[in-house]
Protein backbone atom coordinates (compact mmCIF):
# COMPACT_ATOMS: atom_id res chain seq x y z
CA UNK A 1 0.00 0.00 0.00
CA UNK A 2 2.85 2.35 0.86
CA UNK A 3 4.43 1.73 -2.57
CA UNK A 4 1.14 2.56 -4.26
CA UNK A 5 0.89 5.90 -2.42
CA UNK A 6 4.49 6.75 -3.33
CA UNK A 7 3.88 5.77 -6.96
CA UNK A 8 0.66 7.81 -7.19
CA UNK A 9 2.35 10.83 -5.57
CA UNK A 10 5.20 10.68 -8.07
CA UNK A 11 2.76 10.34 -10.95
CA UNK A 12 0.81 13.35 -9.70
CA UNK A 13 4.00 15.42 -9.40
CA UNK A 14 5.04 14.50 -12.95
CA UNK A 15 1.64 15.47 -14.32
CA UNK A 16 1.61 18.79 -12.47
CA UNK A 17 5.15 19.70 -13.53
CA UNK A 18 4.44 18.81 -17.15
CA UNK A 19 1.43 21.15 -17.11
CA UNK A 20 3.59 24.01 -15.82
CA UNK A 21 6.23 23.28 -18.46
CA UNK A 22 3.60 23.18 -21.21
CA UNK A 23 2.10 26.48 -20.06
CA UNK A 24 5.53 28.14 -20.03
CA UNK A 25 6.38 26.93 -23.54
CA UNK A 26 2.97 27.91 -24.86
CA UNK A 27 3.31 31.40 -23.37
CA UNK A 28 6.85 32.05 -24.63
CA UNK A 29 6.59 30.50 -28.10
CA UNK A 30 3.27 31.57 -29.46
CA UNK A 31 3.18 31.01 -33.26
CA UNK A 32 2.03 34.57 -33.92
CA UNK A 33 4.81 36.09 -31.83
CA UNK A 34 7.50 34.03 -33.50
CA UNK A 35 6.22 34.93 -37.00
CA UNK A 36 6.27 38.61 -36.14
CA UNK A 37 9.80 38.36 -34.82
CA UNK A 38 10.97 36.75 -38.05
CA UNK A 39 9.15 39.12 -40.37
CA UNK A 40 11.19 42.04 -41.63
CA UNK A 41 9.74 45.46 -42.17
CA UNK A 42 9.99 46.21 -45.87
CA UNK A 43 9.09 49.33 -47.79
CA UNK A 44 8.94 50.06 -51.50
CA UNK A 45 11.61 51.95 -53.40
CA UNK A 46 9.74 55.02 -54.68
CA UNK A 47 11.56 54.86 -58.04
CA UNK A 48 11.37 51.16 -58.99
CA UNK A 49 8.74 49.81 -56.59
CA UNK A 50 11.09 47.05 -55.43
CA UNK A 51 11.04 45.90 -51.80
CA UNK A 52 13.68 47.48 -49.57
CA UNK A 53 14.64 46.58 -46.01
CA UNK A 54 15.13 49.92 -44.20
CA UNK A 55 17.21 48.23 -41.51
CA UNK A 56 19.90 47.15 -43.95
CA UNK A 57 19.92 49.64 -46.83
CA UNK A 58 22.34 52.54 -46.82
CA UNK A 59 20.42 54.29 -49.57
CA UNK A 60 18.10 56.69 -47.78
CA UNK A 61 16.97 60.27 -48.09
CA UNK A 62 14.54 62.44 -46.15
CA UNK A 63 12.09 64.58 -48.07
CA UNK A 64 9.64 66.87 -46.26
CA UNK A 65 10.42 65.09 -43.00
CA UNK A 66 9.67 61.60 -44.30
CA UNK A 67 12.36 58.97 -44.95
CA UNK A 68 12.55 57.26 -48.34
CA UNK A 69 14.60 54.11 -48.94
CA UNK A 70 16.06 52.99 -52.24
CA UNK A 71 17.00 49.67 -53.79
CA UNK A 72 20.02 50.70 -55.88
CA UNK A 73 22.54 53.57 -56.15
CA UNK A 74 20.86 55.27 -59.13
CA UNK A 75 17.48 55.62 -57.43
CA UNK A 76 18.31 58.45 -54.96
CA UNK A 77 19.61 60.58 -57.86
CA UNK A 78 16.51 59.88 -59.93
CA UNK A 79 14.25 60.64 -56.96
CA UNK A 80 16.05 63.96 -56.33
CA UNK A 81 15.22 65.14 -59.87
CA UNK A 82 11.45 65.10 -59.19
CA UNK A 83 10.48 63.80 -55.73
CA UNK A 84 6.81 64.75 -56.06
CA UNK A 85 6.48 62.59 -59.19
CA UNK A 86 7.69 59.50 -57.35
CA UNK A 87 5.67 60.24 -54.24
CA UNK A 88 2.50 60.47 -56.36
CA UNK A 89 3.36 57.15 -58.02
CA UNK A 90 3.81 55.43 -54.67
CA UNK A 91 0.41 56.56 -53.46
CA UNK A 92 -1.35 54.93 -56.44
Amino acid sequence: MKNLIVWLTMLLLVLISSQFAYAAVKKSKSPMKSKKAVMKEEVKCPVTGDNVDPATTKLKTVYKGKPYYFCCPGCPEEFAKDPEKYIRQTKK
